[in-house]
Order: C-alpha cells, then sequence, then structure tokens
C-alpha cells in the first residue's frame, strides 16, 4: 500500500516564475499546500494502481503530462483542467481538478460503465484513505 504521509510533494516551477513577476518569494497558503499534497497523492495513488498519467487539458488545448510534477505545472497554472490517465489497453478516463476549492479540488471522474478496468473503485480507494493527508 502506497504511504501517503511519506509523499513529499514536489516544488514547482510555475512557483519560480510567480515569484520572478512579483520579485519576492512566493509563500503558498495552506489552502495551496493543501491542494498539491491531494494532486500529487492522488498521481502517485492512480500510478500505484497502474494508471499512466496521459495529459491535462483546459477544454481547449491538451498538454502532455506524464509524471505528477509535469501535470502539477500545468494543473496549478490552470482554473478547471481535466487530468487524464489510462490503464495500458483500456478506456481513457478523466478527473476533472478545480484548483482554488481546497479539499474539494478533485470535482468529479469518468470511467466505463461496469468499471471493467477498476478505474472507479481506485478513486473510491484514494477517497477512502484522503485524511491520512492530513
Amino acid at each position: 500500500m502506497l504511504n501517503f504521509k511519506a509523499l513529499e510533494t514536489p516544488s514547482l516551477d510555475i512557483d519560480a516564475r510567480i515569484a520572478a513577476l512579483r520579485g519576492q518569494p512566493l509563500k503558498l497558503s495552506l489552502r495551496e499546500t493543501l491542494e498539491r499534497r491531494i494532486v500529487f497523492a492522488l498521481c502517485a495513488h492512480l500510478q500505484h494502481e497502474g494508471f499512466r498519467l496521459i495529459a491535462v487539458c483546459d477544454g481547449e488545448k491538451r498538454e502532455p503530462a506524464t509524471t505528477a510534477k509535469d501535470a502539477m505545472e500545468l494543473i496549478f497554472d490552470l482554473d478547471e483542467v481535466l487530468l487524464q490517465v489510462q490503464k495500458p489497453g483500456a478506456d481513457e478516463h478523466v478527473v476533472l481538478l478545480i484548483p482554488g476549492n481546497g479539499e474539494d479540488i478533485v470535482s468529479s471522474w469518468s470511467f466505463t460503465d461496469g468499471d471493467p478496468d477498476g478505474f472507479d473503485a481506485a478513486m473510491d480507494a484514494f477517497f477512502d484513505r484522503l485524511a491520512e493527508l492530513f
């Protein structure tokens, strides 16, 4: 079982760009820190369950993202995104993420009827363990 408490959320390049624009170090709020921990744990959990990260989509533009850090760089630069994931040989799934919603950053997700690849079960298991992050 993946140890959520041992996960270290990566520093993001976008933070350095924001800090440079502001001319001062970026201080993340408690909500922003929480959202990043949730998204990083979600990515790690899905990968642990055999799903690969594919891309992040803002509704118009689809950007490849195969690592949690790559996905997070895109996710935390947008207002609403779809994280696209897939088990090899199975259907693609999306997770709707809305930065700014705090602990509710994961808004919804899609899965195939009957859950043949276990995506819905993996998402349910993630939410069952989410309290471990706090």
